[in-house]
């Protein structure tokens, strides 16, 4: 995906609002794979899992716990949740998840949604320095011990 984004990048980079175009093309417009972001298979390297990490930098197995053993042992789970709700829905098949288990991945979902929500306020703060810093120069604004001093 990163390669076919690298592709795009040279592709679109002519066009207004080609970062979005990049995007697009990168997940969703191939007409031979139309499929490109599989958010049933969490680990597939079109899974969700890639999807966050490529856009964000961010692991969301490390989102689920603290500790590397639970999260990873919740991530399973949750695939496993996944898995079982897709074979109920379209098989009929029984559940074969505990009941204690499923309580333990759904809270932990509100965990991961919580993570991963200051994770992207952090990045979005983080970008939005940058683009502080690179308008500062390029306006030759003077700073003060690094520190932007307001324009009134």
């Amino acid at each position: 995906m990163y390669d076919q984004y690298l592709i795009n990048v040279h592709l679109y980079q002519d066009l207004p609002d080609s970062e979005i175009e990049d995007l697009y093309h990168t997940f969703f417009d191939d007409e031979r794979d139309i499929d490109r972001i599989k958010f049933q298979n969490l680990d597939d390297k079109k899974g969700v899992k890639e999807v966050i990490k490529f856009l964000y930098a961010i692991n969301i197995i490390d989102c689920l716990d603290q500790d590397k053993v639970k999260a990873r042992h919740k991530w399973k789970l949750l695939g496993k949740l996944i898995q079982d709700r897709h074979n109920i829905v379209h098989r009929g098949d029984p559940a074969t998840l505990k009941p204690d288990e499923i309580i333990e991945i759904i809270k932990s979902i509100s965990k991961l949604n919580g993570n991963i929500v200051h994770k992207l306020i952090r990045f979005g703060w983080e970008e939005s320095k940058k683009r502080h810093a690179l308008l500062m120069e390029k306006y030759k604004i003077p700073t003060d011990h690094g520190t932007p001093r307001p324009v009134l």
